[in-house]
């Protein structure tokens, strides 16, 4: 996954915060375009709950599997000192989240204590791979140059 240009953006509640980074992960690791939307200031403090209400107009399902199914690319959704999901991030291997809190410069934590405590959902984009595309490797192309050489004379002489 591509992300290293994501983290140490300044905040902008209009133009650089967590949905506007979820939107760039997105299009850079899958090809998706999340719509982009106005984002009212303090959503959350006036009963809405505009990440639920978009979830599925975007694509996402939302996901009740234990958290050992949860998958790089899920879309995690937190309530931070609020009642409502307002703040999102995106799950990356190694346990780690892509996030960019109000105030802060997007970054990279672990998925753990606040962040897991205050989650009020996890959400998976239906067109994001169910799961990793498998791939084969001829063992020989591991192998040191020399090594492969010398098989391969070996295979072409009967040896």
């Amino acid at each position: 996954m591509k992300y290293d240009h994501l983290i140490g953006i300044q905040f902008d509640i209009e133009k650089s915060n967590c949905y506007q980074l979820l939107r760039k992960f997105y299009r850079d690791n899958y090809s998706i375009e999340l719509s982009d939307y106005a984002c009212p200031t303090s959503w959350w403090e006036h009963e809405m709950d505009l990440f639920a209400a978009l979830a599925d107009d975007e694509g996402f399902e939302i996901i009740t599997s234990h958290p050992n199914h949860w998958k790089p690319g899920d879309v995690i959704i937190m309530a931070i000192n609020s009642s409502r999901g307002n703040h999102c991030a995106v799950l990356l291997d190694n346990g780690k989240i892509l996030h960019h809190l109000y105030g802060c410069l997007s970054t990279v934590t672990p998925y753990g204590g606040t962040f897991r405590n205050t989650t009020v959902g996890v959400y998976r984009h239906k067109l994001v791979p169910k799961e990793l595309a498998e791939s084969t490797v001829d063992i020989r192309e591991l192998l040191p140059l020399h090594v492969r050489r010398r098989i391969e004379n070996q295979t072409s002489t009967g040896s």
